[in-house]
């Protein structure tokens, strides 16, 4: 029964649109005839409707190039209509079928594109003393390398104690799992064996045959999530933070799933962090505290573990539950019924699992970026300490993108430090004539006039002045990800360089250029292929330069003489200086749907499958899910009764939701 109480309606709403979408209903005008046809699979009657003329393309928005391809298929002539519609030129109602298929050619080249989110470090150190350059870069290097291996060992934590829960009885909530690993049974026994390697449903049900899409599972973040959502029990998540942080909580989890056959989840104690009052507005600051206060942990998860215990709980797990179901259906029916498959199911599908995903993924970014951030800042802070570190520039840039789109980012600082150099004793002879005009009338009344002329030529001396220096640096980059969305390929082309002529400006006005050792460009031009979340350093350099020095003359008078030169001399060592160089890239993909899944094998369905029953059941599965993963949200009590007897051949009447 529906409860009236006005919390409970908007509680309901969403849940009784996503009943409203599982089952599209399409309604037929009386003065509309409607032709039916057989499946490729020679077994179901589909109904054919009426097809528009044109598809818009969303994220393949090259309409001209589409359009080339497809004209003249079928005997129809494809047009662009600007860079994001097609549109088929036919008038003919015998191609509509024609039509539809070449939708479904558009369908599967019109789908999302992972996101990438790109940083680029540059590092560059100049120093006469190469002891202590060399401390400086290996900081450098040390950052990087920590980075990589707290992220890792992050992982590998989560990875292992997922590995050990999942296979303890009761761990997966069977109802939804079943249905996405188990394979139909077959109707014979003359199925290859490679086709009985996984567990079959019972007689009668259809199930999807994604055995993969839980085992083996894989240290990868996408797959984890994966098996979170089809767990029991939603404390699992928390369990789950708590070994990627490496809090004691997880080892002391880890130790219960080894002594008992049952799963059970060892409470978050004091050991634990306690994310209850947390925010997810503040997260970022929380990651930063827990970083600061322990310089040798992390990374903290506060983001993610707020997003992943609010997509755990009931309501939101319902949801996730049946857009992965779905989009995997939808995926498979594309891939095993390329003429069957329905466009609109399809893209929509896809669009609701990577809307269910993507909190869970970018809330994840944000708390590996805050620990990239926090490294960094070990090294800025030390800058203010460098002995012998005659120039250091640091410079990070971050550009957020779509794989395959040209991305370009330049960025131009101009910069002023106050410079008071060492006065000099032909500075001082100078003022000293100069000071017996401008000598101040209060220093001659308490001293003797050549003292006051003295401290006044010495106070002249060594003036203060400003070096100005304009750095740039500026990134262009395209990034293709990969298959799966692990990887990125990045072509760079990356400046850091002297942004006009560093000068130094003197106390009168006067400039001179400023002389100070460093690199002065720096340009990179490669592509490289890169792990997501991980740190490469994609070029390093590392000079020295030397440079000779005259030798001072030891005998009267001190110069060289024309021919003669100085029969003793005192010799200088060659004046060094050392450069080191860094260029560091990390690319975080955050994959759709599509990356996501569509790598996963599935086993076909039987021979002869009806497609329609096949739909049929698909839809009153999902609202089934929904029910059993949040009974308080079901959408009758007496559906949900029905579904753990759901059957294939059941009639459209018996169904969770309203038939078509």
């Amino acid at each position: 029964m529906f409860r009236t109480d006005r919390r409970s309606a908007r509680l309901r709403l969403p849940f009784l649109l996503l009943a409203l979408s599982i089952v599209p209903i399409r309604a037929q005008e009386p003065n509309k005839q409607v032709e039916s046809k057989k499946t490729s699979t020679g077994g179901a009657i589909m109904p054919v409707h009426e097809t528009d003329n044109f598809i818009r393309l969303f994220y393949n928005r090259d309409a001209a190039t589409i359009a080339k391809v497809l004209d003249g298929a079928y005997g129809l002539s494809v047009q662009a209509v600007g860079s994001d519609t097609l549109v088929f030129r036919s008038t003919d109602p015998k191609q509509e079928e024609s039509i539809r298929e070449l939708k479904r050619w558009v369908a599967l080249l019109d789908v999302p594109r992972p996101e990438l989110t790109l940083n680029v470090w540059s590092v560059q150190l100049s120093s006469k003393n190469l002891q202590e350059l060399n401390r400086e870069a290996s900081q450098v290097e040390t950052v990087v390398s920590r980075y990589n291996q707290r992220l890792h060992d992050s992982l590998e934590r989560a990875w292992k104690y997922l590995t050990d829960a999942r296979n303890v009885p009761g761990f997966y909530d069977t109802y939804f799992s079943d249905y996405i690993g188990r394979r139909m049974e077959p109707e014979t026994t003359t199925y290859r064996p490679s086709e009985l390697d996984l567990p079959a449903c019972n007689k009668d049900r259809y199930c999807l045959g994604f055995g993969e899409a839980f085992r083996p599972l894989r240290p990868a973040l996408t797959h984890m999530l994966g098996v979170l959502a089809a767990a029991a029990e939603p404390s699992v998540a928390d369990q789950f933070v708590n070994c990627l942080e490496g809090v004691s909580a997880c080892q002391s989890s880890e130790r219960t799933l080894e002594r008992r056959s049952t799963l059970a989840v060892t409470p978050a104690k004091h050991a634990s962090r306690d994310r209850r009052s947390d925010s997810s507005n503040d997260c970022e600051s929380r990651d930063h505290d827990a970083l600061v206060s322990d310089s040798d942990s992390g990374p903290s998860f506060t983001c993610f573990g707020l997003q992943l215990r609010e997509s755990l709980e009931p309501r939101r797990k319902a949801l996730l539950r049946v857009a992965l179901a779905d989009f995997l259906f939808q995926y498979k029916f594309a891939t095993e019924h390329p003429h069957d498959f329905d466009v609109y199911d399809y893209s929509t599908s896809a669009q609701s699992l990577d809307s269910q995903f993507d909190p869970l993924l970018v809330a994840f970014n944000r708390d590996v970026a805050v620990f990239m951030k926090h490294l960094q800042e070990e090294i800025v802070p030390t800058q203010g300490k460098l002995n012998g570190i005659e120039f250091a520039s640091t410079g990070t840039v971050t550009v957020r993108t779509i794989s395959g789109t040209d991305s370009e980012s330049d960025t131009t600082t101009q910069n002023a430090f106050n410079t008071t150099p060492p006065p000099l004793l032909q500075d001082f002879v100078k003022n000293l004539g100069d000071a017996e005009k401008n000598t101040p009338t209060l220093a001659t009344a308490n001293l003797s006039t050549h003292a006051a002329e003295a401290l006044t030529a010495f106070l002249n001396s060594g003036k203060s002045g400003t070096v100005s220096i304009g750095r740039a640096l500026n990134l262009k980059m395209s990034p293709v990800s990969l298959p799966g969305a692990s990887a990125a390929e990045l072509k760079i082309h990356l400046e850091s360089k002297d942004d006009g002529t560093a000068q130094s400006i003197a106390s009168d006005g006067s400039t001179t250029a400023d002389t100070t050792d460093r690199v002065s460009l720096q340009t990179i031009d490669t592509s490289v292929r890169v792990d997501s979340l991980r740190l490469f350093d994609v070029s390093s350099f590392s000079a020295a330069l030397s440079h000779g020095r005259k030798p001072i003359p030891l005998l009267p008078p001190f110069v060289d003489l024309p021919y003669i030169g100085s029969f003793v001399h005192l010799k200088l060592r060659p004046s060094t200086v050392y450069h080191r160089t860094f260029a560091i890239v990390s690319a975080v993909v955050l994959p759709t749907a599509a990356d996501m899944l569509s790598g996963l094998r599935f086993k076909r369905d039987t021979s002869g499958t009806d497609l329609q029953l096949v739909r049929r059941f698909h839809e009153r599965k999902l609202a089934c899910i929904v029910s059993l993963t949040n009974p308080r949200e079901a959408i009758s009590s007496s559906a949900a009764a029905d579904c753990p007897s759901l059957k294939l051949d059941a009639p459209v009447g018996n169904s969770a939701v309203a038939g078509r």
